[in-house]
């Protein structure tokens, strides 16, 4: 389902669909609130910034203008993605969610065949495959929406090889922090403030009267 709101400058502007509001971020709707009207079929503007109800908002990242591209962003699902080097934090201290992918092999016999392979992000893979790229190594994700929950605006993050999406927990996104900025291994400013952000969500306000 479609979720849309009306704007006295925009006219009607798209949010998502479902629960997934792919092209506002939780600020910038919030900005736009006042100016919003009801569309029919849809919910209050108001309501689209209630937690009693499981919407996610795009990510703020912190290289887009959130203003300009209000309800227009082209890279709808966009993630930005961030590995962690294993030996950096202890078992157990980060984990996301991961489900088996599908491939379709076109075979030169005439008959296709597919295959169900488990997630290679997934630490707790046992198949053997060949990992060029030290994937075991890593804890590869990326950052995509937030969720309001329990008063705090949560982070949900994506697995990249499998697509599955888990909400971090504030207490894996202050680990991920020290890490990145710790000077430990490399990662640029755009990274930093990525994360900076998503550590900022957890001691925000959300809550709509």
């Amino acid at each position: 389902m479609s979720e849309n709101i009306g704007h006295i400058k925009y006219g009607s502007v798209g949010l998502g669909c479902c629960e997934n509001l792919y092209y506002t971020t939780y600020d910038q709707l919030k900005k736009e609130l006042p100016r919003a009207t009801y569309q029919p079929g849809n919910l209050q503007p108001a309501d689209y910034l209630n937690p009693k109800y499981p919407f996610r908002y795009r990510f703020s990242f912190p290289d887009e203008n959130h203003e300009e591209l209000f309800g227009s962003y082209e890279d709808f699902e966009r993630g930005f993605q961030i590995a962690i080097p294993r030996y950096l934090f202890n078992e157990g201290e980060l984990s996301i969610g991961h489900s088996n992918f599908y491939i379709r092999h076109e075979h030169t016999s005439g008959y296709s065949f597919g295959m169900n392979f488990p997630c290679p992000g997934d630490e707790k893979n046992e198949m053997p495959f060949q990992d060029l790229q030290n994937v075991k190594g890593y804890f590869v994700l990326e950052i995509v929406q937030q969720r309001i929950v329990d008063n705090q605006l949560t982070t949900i993050a994506r697995c990249p090889f499998c697509g599955n999406k888990s909400r971090m927990t504030e207490q894996e996104i202050q680990i991920i922090h020290r890490i990145i900025h710790s000077g430990t291994t490399y990662y640029n400013d755009l990274t930093k403030q990525v994360i900076d952000i998503a550590l900022e969500g957890y001691t925000k306000f959300t809550e709509i009267k």
